[in-house]
């Protein structure tokens, strides 16, 4: 009876693996899978910021690191490690230019020499920081931070009249700093005393003298037209003044007596 039972229960232990070995593919005949492998992407490594770096502080060895990127998407700017091997130490202790977010590529442009003020460290080649007196009237409030955009007025008062004039002096200037709160500190609104503005050579000229003759207030730009292109300047038309043919002169003459007689000479 146990022998019948084990024969039993072999016998249908082999039928199910018959079926199961049959039933694999639809013609009968079992298929076997190959995995295709993925082709293999090229890599670099950049040279990234492994906290977040605030504008003015100085970079070192601990916030920078190397990371893997891929081939294409490392751009011409960015510090790779074939390029410059030794980048760790030769960067550490420059200054950072602007705010560098953990796991952003470091560019070599973003960094000044450790020597610079914090100040000097924000300003791009051929910039200048200039300060303007402000006040919560001229200055939209207190709303305007570090880092917005602002049109300069200058408003005057007429000479001989009794009524003032505003006209718009500068467009689209960036804001550096309000009294000692630069670019990259967090704060609300707040009412400063002096704005630093970033501006070229010929607007810093233009700026102090305006700052002499009238009171300057600043316009906060909307963040959406910060990169709008400006309207070229207005320049008077050319006056042209038509040279006027001379009148015609008489001739002039002279007599002149010789031995009784007279003569009538014509001068040139």
């Amino acid at each position: 009876m146990m022998r019948t039972l084990i024969l039993m229960i072999a016998t249908t232990s082999g039928l199910a693996a018959a079926l199961l070995t049959f039933s694999s593919s639809d013609d009968g005949r079992a298929e076997a899978v190959t995995a295709i492998p993925l082709p293999e992407v090229p890599m670099q490594e950049v040279l990234v910021a492994s906290d977040l770096i605030e504008p003015g502080h100085a970079v070192s060895a601990e916030n920078m690191n190397w990371q893997k990127w891929p081939e294409a998407a490392v751009h011409e700017g960015f510090v790779t490690r074939d390029n410059h091997p030794d980048a760790i130490d030769v960067f550490s202790g420059t200054i950072m230019r602007g705010r560098l977010l953990a796991g952003e590529p470091i560019r070599q442009d973003r960094l000044t020499p450790g020597n610079a003020s914090f100040m000097s460290a924000l300003l791009p080649p051929g910039k200048r920081a200039v300060a303007v007196k402000v006040t919560a009237e001229s200055s939209a409030g207190g709303f305007i931070l570090p880092n917005d955009r602002v049109d300069v007025l200058l408003t005057r008062q007429e000479e001989g009249r009794g009524s003032a004039s505003t006209r718009t002096i500068l467009r689209n200037v960036k804001v550096l700093a309000i009294d000692q709160l630069a670019e990259g500190a967090e704060s609300d609104a707040m009412v400063g005393r002096t704005a630093t503005l970033e501006l070229d050579a010929g607007q810093t000229e233009s700026i102090t003298s305006a700052e002499a003759s009238g009171m300057l207030s600043l316009a906060l730009r909307s963040i959406t037209d910060t990169n709008e292109p400006e309207p070229e300047p207005e320049l008077p038309e050319p006056e042209i003044i038509l040279s006027q043919p001379e009148p015609e002169r008489a001739p002039r003459t002279v007599r002149i007596r010789r031995a009784g007689a007279v003569e009538t000479v014509t001068l040139p």
